[in-house]
């Protein structure tokens, strides 16, 4: 009860301080109407091209309830981002939640909601699609992971507050290098510090982040100022430099916390209050784009040779056409690792999976390098 009054109280003051900067809606997803609350920061203009964060509720919470709870919406006010908070669906027990892989039972493609509501809010609110970022509690932590995932090209970055992986999905994944923040409390007594048989302890799943962005495996590690000793925890920073595009993943590792929002509107067992989750969270993400750095070129001359290469997007085949004869191509993973080499002009792909790819041809001593997707 004290939870709902709380919850009635703040959301009032959002409707007589903030007027009509939040928006409630709906769109049609997979023939399911689905609903989001939508912030707007006071000085949204469409020609500001503002950076958009999803942000995802817990298993059995809501909308309204992770808007209040988190209070990111506030900072958004002062940095000039929008927030969504997307509505879940309930599934088979009456309990509303994200398929994220904890429940193999449910159907509902909430992969394809967030891609189809993201592409949805960038053209209707006209924001800026390369700085699109998703973040959640717990479940919505689990939704972000899978995001990452699966339309991994459509984030710039994403974190995790007491959320994971299931493990059948993390062995699904073929992400794309993504900068990734986790924060979670050694004593959660939900979402398990260590793991368990269905979902991937947090150490581990950070190691796994880390490895898919090739940072340093060694990180720095910063004490938290124990700013409130009456707390009951403490926090420890774990940075993981020197990835792909500069990317970096960042570990808030709460002593003796659990399953909270860090320095969230309210005190739900043993939540820390030495640091402020949207602030790390925002000063994290506003680092980094989805743009992919351009690859060089080792000849400039080669700009004077005709180079055709389709379909782009490709699907099990790839055609590349130049008006020099060529001897080689090849193709990269985004991260460098070279796939497969051939000699002739159609290049079957079906062994590859899709993401974005780099291929070099290399023409009469030549080399040009193109960018290209596999849907």
């Amino acid at each position: 009860m004290k939870l709902a009054v709380l919850f009635f109280t703040l959301l009032f003051g959002i409707n007589t301080s903030f007027g009509q900067t939040t928006i409630v809606d709906t769109i049609e997803v997979d023939g399911i109407e689905r609903y989001f609350r939508l912030h707007l920061p006071p000085n949204y203009s469409p020609e500001a091209n503002l950076p958009l964060v999803m942000n995802f509720h817990g298993y059995g919470s809501n909308a309204i309830q992770q808007e209040l709870y988190s209070g990111l919406f506030l900072l958004a006010n002062t940095e000039n981002f929008v927030v969504c908070h997307p509505e879940g669906t309930f599934n088979s027990n009456g309990i509303q939640f994200f398929n994220a892989g904890f429940t193999p039972n449910e159907t509902v493609d909430d992969v394809n909601f967030a891609s189809t509501l993201i592409d949805h809010l960038l053209e209707t609110y006209q924001l800026d699609e390369t700085r699109v970022y998703s973040c959640g509690m717990s479940n919505g932590g689990y939704i972000s992971y899978k995001l990452a995932c699966e339309i991994g090209e459509k984030l710039a970055a994403i974190c995790s507050v007491t959320g994971s992986m299931v493990i059948p999905e993390q062995e699904a994944c073929n992400p794309l290098p993504i900068p990734v923040m986790q924060m979670h409390g050694t004593e959660d007594p939900t979402v398990l510090y260590n793991g368990n048989q269905f979902t991937l302890g947090i150490e581990e799943l950070v190691d796994y982040w880390v490895n898919v962005n090739q940072c340093d495996i060694t990180p720095e590690i910063t004490a938290i100022e124990d700013v409130d000793p009456s707390d009951g925890c403490t926090a420890e920073l774990y940075k993981y430099s020197n990835g792909i595009y500069g990317n970096e993943v960042h570990f808030y590792k709460i002593l003796g916390g659990e399953h909270t929002w860090v320095n969230g509107s309210i005190t739900i067992g043993v939540t820390n209050r030495d640091f402020d989750a949207n602030l790390a969270m925002w000063e994290f993400f506003k680092q980094y784009t989805n743009e992919i750095p351009e690859p060089p070129t080792n000849n400039s001359s080669v700009q004077n040779t005709s180079i055709n290469v389709f379909p782009n997007p490709f699907t099990n085949e790839l055609n590349v056409n130049l008006s020099d004869n060529f001897n080689l191509v090849k193709i990269y993973s985004i991260d460098g690792k070279l796939i497969k080499s051939a000699t002739n002009n159609t290049i079957s792909t079906t062994e590859l999976t899709k993401g974005v790819y780099i291929l070099e041809i290399e023409a009469n001593g030549k080399h040009y390098f193109e960018k290209v997707v596999k849907e």
